[in-house]
């Protein structure tokens, strides 16, 4: 495993989560939008780091 990998970049406590109470229908729908477009880029990442340890693993291995 990476050095970087080990290092968690926490995100400001403002932003999530979120208090959706307040929140119109309008809002909480583009919010939940911006949820799910925040899942597939952090699942992409995840994705891409994967590949390149197995790939890093495959060097190892031979």
């Amino acid at each position: 495993m990476a050095m970087e990998d080990d290092i968690l970049v926490p995100k400001p406590a403002a932003n999530f989560p979120r208090n959706l109470e307040p929140l119109s229908v309008d809002a909480l729908k583009q919010y939940l939008f911006e949820l799910d477009r925040e899942r597939s880029r952090t699942q992409q990442e995840l994705e891409r780091k994967q590949r390149a340890t197995a790939a890093a693993e495959q060097v190892f291995r031979s």
